[in-house]
């Protein structure tokens, strides 16, 4: 097919598709196969319409194409299965795997066995492999999204995916065009013919008295401005076409009579020809001229309704709006075009103004009664300014006039309204403040969240300036944070969230209660409805730093993640919806402004510049030209959106608050940033000042939008640099040497002098809990809490796991655990307590124990010396059970971008790279000389780091699992007999350091090059049993051979409390009993536990809330211990 068929064919498309010929189009795509409609296979998919889809993408491959074609139809009719059998349709399921998933199964027998045997399984949701499987809506998208990606990739649909860019109706304007052509060659043309069919080529008559025409209308030709231009030429030589129709569809009027040929429009001819010397010849030709714009007008207006070539819109109305700020009263009167519809104007440069990229310059300042805290732009009157205050007052403010036209203070609607819980907050506490205000998609309505109890909805009439109730509604028990509007199915909602840490939906009209998503353990601060490839979602924050998104439905949270510095942290899409941010401080100050890549869940980027500590919500905001713009430090902060780099800042006269509140109208071209006095701040873009090609350039927008970079720029930039890293003197910032030598020895042992430990030795001093114990139970090796929070998991040494749960009741309301409600030994739907590895048929002391906790807590990896043994935590259940020794497994960890991907630490020094699905070794690295008993991947640098019982450890790439580097430990304290050691791993949160912990070393190491960043030296030989991070990572929790429990900084080792035996040992204690293991909880940063040789675990808060140093310090001197049990080396990435 030639190309201009193959451009016919995508004319003919958008014909069907613009008259609403939909299903025609798609079949006619599919026919010809030069264009896949993503979107609509997207939407079939989504559907559930499998059979639709593969007969649609049918059309443009085969099965046998490609490896990529054959992975899109496997998916598809996968999916298409495991539906049927997640609805318990058996019979349709076999008739699928049958007739459309056999055909895979040459080279794949494995996998279509595995298939089969899901026919056999009640719950699908049993097999290891669908633990995750959710509901049929979610699974979808998954498929989705992995099947765009392969159809990306596949080359058969390489220029197949974008349809080329055509102006609306462009057939339809081709067939104008041809049409204007038949009449231009007409002998007699019509003023107004009659055209019915297109079939033939169009012939007409002109049925017209041409000079009576001529002496009519000649008075009225003379009259206007374009026959009094030609009049005015009549001095000069004319020039007219001889070679071609006179008049075609013009579109390029010029200053004098001669129009160009332009090659981009055929319509358009060259008036070149034979000298009209008369003025009665040029009056004649000016006559016909306008006989044929005013006919070619008709036939834009009937047969091209777009307009295609536009000079003037008539549409457009030339009167400053109430979107422009400026003087009013004055109106642009367009001078008459003829045929608009036909002709583009060419307007010089010099008068084509650019709009400038941000506003700048102050256009209006508003003076409140009270001090506004949160502000909203109308989204479609853009001066119109919502304002809500610190007193619960309201107003609305039009910013062009700087007139409030609207203002309420606070009060509930009606009498006894109200419950008896709101009646007895305010009777504590009258004060009420408005927390948001924010309108609805189409601004018709705008809705109030008070810091007590109620939300309030009003209706707005922008005609009239029109503002009365509509709807209020109680609804949360104490301060309601949030307010958002969201669309779903026609339906408008309103959604909040409140310090009763739940999130509600309701109906805007009649406000009646969809939903309730439960499942934060503190308020929530923030919430951000959102809509990607047609699913509506909830995103929402907690003043702890935890994010979780909601599906509108029953099933909880679908996505539970942590906010940097797990802090007060507030989430907004950019003005494109196409970009999540998130801008919040932690508990120690730490300011993040991030980017987030909401699909995978981690940090795209974080931006630099805010200033440290801060303690108070920063306000952030968006506009539509990729800037992101934060109120901090008496200034409005600019980043560029692509660049981490603080771009540009705007004190606005140095009267801004700290940390005003901003916010950009739906333009972007007026900012509103709060300032003292009660005043608002109205910035606005200059369009006279920005030049062209002056966008850009920073060194131009600091003359433009009176703009100053911030000297924070280089501070913030040199914070981060060492962030995290102690700078010690005698250049011990560099790290220790490869040759074993510390550059500052000294320095190291002045750390060890404890000049504010804080000791506890009475069982008053701390809040702990003994777990209840169970006979088989005695010796704990391993210890973890469940990544919910809610429970922990132990391992003893015989091969057995305990787990204990905590209740979620009036005395435990968050359900998680705590030293001040006992839990209990969960006991499974079988009726199972325990569940247990295979040991080695010779048993001795010298096994090790491993075990890895999925993410969602369904399944569990462990292993006790003999086979990994894969149970169902559910069922208590042994699924699975792979690699029996020898050679003995040794410690196991999960590739963090494949699950199916596993590295196992042998007891011969060499880790395997196992694949799980196909039961295949990937690869096998070697390297260590002894037992390798700890691994942890690190997701930053794409590296493995593993650890022996030599004190040594490697670091190994794995895009080639190939060996990095390799080090000895450096020991700096004084020796200790040798003893048996073994290893294990545990990554944390930013994977750029990690914690290594032996018998005799507490240490924290940098991947990249292995060099020590900080270790801790004590004065006197110490045994250490084990160690952790905590949950925030500011703290290391250490137990020692003795039975003492520390607490240092995590930032320079410095030791803040240690917990004696004697706290809490009901009897003396003794040498042999001990803490073994020891873990700290995932969302409490306070809290830890110990699991003891005697199989006894203990959970230990502090009597303050996160704090480990509330009790007067003493100058003790350094631990002193005797040698008892195994050493170990712990390598834990954070």
């Amino acid at each position: 097919m030639s190309t201009l068929d193959k451009d016919l064919l995508f004319l003919i498309l958008q014909f069907l598709h613009e008259e609403g010929f939909k299903e025609t189009a798609h079949k006619l795509e599919r026919e010809s196969g030069f264009y896949f409609d993503m979107n609509y296979f997207e939407d079939m998919l989504l559907a559930g319409n499998w059979d639709d889809a593969e007969r649609y993408f049918s059309g443009f491959t085969r099965i046998d194409d490609n490896m990529h074609s054959a992975k899109i139809y496997f998916e598809i009719r996968k999916q298409k299965f495991l539906e049927e059998l997640d609805i318990d349709n058996r019979a349709k399921a076999l008739d699928i795997l049958i007739k459309d998933l056999k055909v895979f199964s040459p080279g794949h027998e494995e996998l279509f066995h595995e298939m089969t045997q899901l026919l056999t399984i009640n719950n699908i949701r049993e097999h290891a492999l669908l633990s995750t499987y959710g509901e049929a809506n979610f699974a979808r998208n998954i498929v989705v999204d992995y099947i765009k990606k392969v159809i990306e990739a596949n080359p058969v649909f390489h220029g197949k995916l974008k349809c080329p860019t055509i102006k609306s109706q462009r057939l339809h304007g081709l067939m104008n065009q041809s049409l204007n052509w038949q009449h231009l060659l007409c002998k007699d043309p019509l003023l107004d013919p009659d055209i019915k069919t297109i079939f033939v080529d169009h012939v007409c008559k002109l049925d017209l008295n041409l000079s009576s025409l001529q002496s009519e209308e000649s008075d009225s030709i003379k009259n206007t401005d374009f026959a009094k231009h030609l009049s005015n030429r009549n001095s000069g030589p004319s020039i007219i076409a001889n070679s071609v129709p006179f008049l075609a569809a013009l579109t390029n009027p010029v200053h004098d009579l001669s129009v160009e040929t332009t090659t981009e429009d055929p319509s358009v001819i060259s008036l070149k020809g034979r000298l009209y010397q008369t003025s009665n010849e040029v009056s004649w030709i000016t006559f016909y001229f306008l006989i044929l714009l005013n006919m070619t007008a008709r036939f834009c207006d009937t047969l091209y309704p777009f307009k295609e070539h536009i000079g003037v819109n008539p549409s457009q109305h030339f009167t400053l709006g109430r979107d422009t700020l400026g003087t009013s009263g004055q109106q642009c009167q367009p001078s008459f075009i003829p045929c608009t519809q036909t002709y583009r104007t060419k307007t010089p440069k010099s008068s084509c103004p650019q709009a400038n990229v941000l506003p700048g310059n102050v256009a209006q300042i508003l003076k409140d009664d009270s001090p506004p805290i949160t502000m909203d732009f109308h989204p479609v009157c853009h001066t119109i300014l919502l304002v809500g205050t610190n007193i619960g007052s309201i107003g609305l403010w039009d910013v062009k006039s700087g007139e409030k036209i609207f203002s309420k203070n606070y009060r509930i609607w009606g009498s006894g309204a109200s419950s008896a819980n709101f009646k007895e907050a305010l009777e504590k506490n009258s004060c009420v403040s408005v927390k948001k205000i924010k309108w609805s998609p189409d601004g018709t309505l705008f809705g109030v969240a008070f810091s007590k109890h109620f939300v309030q909805l009003y209706s707005y009439c922008d005609g009239n300036d029109i503002i009365s109730q509509h709807l209020q509604i109680d609804a949360h028990d104490g301060s309601v944070n949030d307010l958002a509007f969201s669309c779903l199915n026609k339906k408008l909602l309103v959604i909040t969230c409140g310090d009763d840490k739940t999130i509600k939906v309701w109906d805007a009209v009649n406000g009646v209660k969809c939903h309730t998503f439960e499942g934060h353990d503190a308020p929530v601060c923030s919430i951000c409805p959102h809509v990607k490839q047609h699913v509506h979602f909830i995103f929402s924050t907690s003043i702890n730093g935890k994010i979780k998104a909601w599906l509108y439905d029953s099933l909880g949270a679908r996505v539970d993640f942590d906010a940097p510095g797990h802090g007060y942290t507030t989430l907004a899409y950019s003005v494109d919806d196409q970009r999540l941010f998130s801008c919040g401080s932690g508990k120690d100050g730490e300011p993040y402004l991030v980017e987030w890549d909401e699909s995978e869940g981690y940090i795209k980027r974080q931006y630099k510049g805010l200033k440290k500590p801060c303690f108070s919500t920063i306000h952030f905001d968006s506009t539509q030209k990729g800037f992101l713009a934060a109120g901090d430090d008496h200034m409005v902060k600019i980043w560029n959106m692509d660049s981490i780099e603080l771009w540009t800042s705007t004190g606005v006269g140095a009267e801004l608050l700290e940390n005003p509140c901003i916010c950009f109208n739906k333009k972007g071209t007026l900012l509103a940033a709060t300032a003292k006095e009660n005043k608002i701040k109205i910035l606005a873009i200059d369009d006279i000042l920005l030049k062209r090609n002056e966008i850009h350039d920073p060194s131009n927008l600091h003359e433009t939008l009176k703009l100053t970079q911030s000297p924070l720029l280089i501070d913030a930039s040199a914070g981060v640099a060492n962030e995290g890293i102690p700078m010690l003197k005698n250049g011990h910032q560099k790290g220790l040497e490869e040759d074993g030598k510390s550059n500052s020895i000294e320095e190291f042992h002045n750390k060890s002098k404890f000049p504010n430990v804080s000791e506890i030795c009475d069982p008053s001093h701390c809040l702990f809990l003994q777990l209840p114990i169970h006979p088989k139970i005695s010796k704990i090796v391993r210890l973890s809490y469940t990544n919910a929070g809610n429970g922990i998991l132990a391992l003893a040494s015989n091969g057995d796991h305990l787990l204990w749960k905590w209740p979620h009741n009036n005395l435990n309301l968050d359900g998680k655990a705590t030293a001040q409600v006992s839990p209990h030994i969960w006991q499974s739907r079988t009726g199972l307590q325990l569940m247990s590895n295979k040991l080695p048929s010779s048993y001795n002391e010298d096994i090790v124990s491993s075990f890895s906790l999925s993410k969602n807590d369904s399944y569990l990896m462990s292993t006790s010396g003999g086979p990994i043994s894969l149970f169902n935590m559910v069922t208590f259940k042994t699924v699975t059970t792979i690699m029996p020794p020898p050679p003995m497994v040794t410690c196991l960890s999960f590739y963090p971008h494949d699950n199916n991907i596993l590295a196992v630490g042998m007891d011969d020094s060499s880790i395997i790279i196992y694949y799980v699905r196909t039961n295949k070794i990937k690869s096998k690295l070697e390297g260590h000389s002894k037992r390798v008993t700890s691994l942890a991947f690190s997701n930053s640098f794409n590296l493995l780091v593993s650890g022996d019982t030599n004190a040594q450890i490697f670091v190994w790439n794995t895009i080639g699992w190939e060996k990095h580097k390799a080090r000895y430990l450096l020991i700096l304290e004084p020796k200790v007999p040798e003893v048996p050691s073994e290893t294990y791993v545990e990554f944390h949160r930013d994977q750029r350091q990690f914690l290594v912990v032996r018998s005799n070393h507490l240490a924290i190491y940098e991947p990249t090059d292995l060099r020590c960043v900080d270790q801790w030296v004590p004065k006197v030989p110490v045994v250490i049993s084990q160690a952790t991070f905590s949950s925030d990572c500011q703290a290391v929790y250490a137990s020692f051979g003795d039975g003492t429990v520390a607490i240092f900084d995590a930032l320079n080792f410095q030791m803040r409390c240690r917990i004696n035996p004697s706290a809490y040992f009901s009897t003396t204690p003794r040498s042999s009993i001990y803490p073994l293991a020891i873990a700290a909880h995932p969302e409490k940063p306070s809290q830890f536990a110990v699991g003891l040789t005697d199989g006894r675990v203990f959970v230990f808060e502090p009597l303050k809330p996160n704090d480990w140093n509330g009790f007067n310090p003493h100058n003790k001197e350094a631990i002193n211990t005797r040698v008892v049990g195994p050493s170990s080396i712990r390598v834990e990435m954070r």
